[in-house]
């Protein structure tokens, strides 16, 4: 059985659970409500190799400035280039590396630097 998203696109990697999971994390997400990450966590817990369920993590830790967070971001990142994607998923991965790149160069840049020395 092919589990699919709210829109009905196809989740590689996941299984029925997994999907329930994710949609719930997704809507939680997008509504600002809800703990949509532990539902993250629980659906990669159930399904390591879901896609979207990387792709969405990294959404959710990139775009912040907590260099821990980020490199959450980036992590998920390298395991969704890792695995077998769809045209759709493979899309986003494809968005997230400059993200994801950028974040590393400047990890590597500024290490061991305070906040007064990179501002």
């Amino acid at each position: 059985m092919t589990v699919k998203d709210r829109q009905g696109l196809e989740l590689s990697g996941a299984t029925a659970a997994a999907g329930a999971l994710y949609r719930d994390a997704v809507g939680e997400y997008h509504c600002y409500a809800g703990a949509p990450f532990p539902r993250l966590r629980a659906a990669l817990a159930d399904s390591p190799g879901f896609v979207m369920a990387h792709v969405l993590k990294a959404y959710m830790t990139l775009v912040g400035t907590d260099p821990s967070t980020r490199s959450l971001g980036v992590q998920a990142v390298q395991v969704a280039k890792s695995l077998a994607t769809n045209t759709r998923e493979a899309g986003h991965v494809v968005a997230q590396a400059p993200m994801a790149d950028e974040f590393e160069i400047w990890r590597k840049t500024h290490v061991g630097l305070g906040e007064a020395d990179v501002a």
